[in-house]
């Protein structure tokens, strides 16, 4: 499940809009907008959570941020490029590790 096209699908919702293409600043900064997001249903494995992997380096900021306001009560969880989130049902904290954190 480290693959970035699954990582957003383990929340409890992910943005299906497609990725920005890497290449367009415009289409990139255009995902910022509220109207931008396209909630669908995640696995929800993560309960209460929206995860948004490849931040920089796939120009996904913008994907992160209107998610929060179309699910407010959704915490969104950014995750940078070469990183690690560990979530575990044993303990009521997560740690991060990885050369981008």
């Amino acid at each position: 499940m480290t693959d970035g096209a699954m990582t957003p699908a383990l929340g409890a919702n992910y943005l299906a809009n497609p990725d920005p293409d890497p290449f367009d600043e415009d289409e990139a900064i255009a995902q910022f907008r509220t109207s931008y997001p396209v909630l669908a249903t995640g696995l929800g494995i993560v309960p209460g959570y929206r995860f948004e992997p490849e931040l920089t380096e796939g120009y996904r900021w913008g994907r992160l941020y209107p998610g929060g306001k179309a699910a407010p009560s959704t915490v969104g969880v950014g995750i940078s490029e070469r990183t690690a989130l560990r979530v575990s049902s044993a303990q009521a904290r997560s740690s991060v590790s990885g050369a981008s954190w």
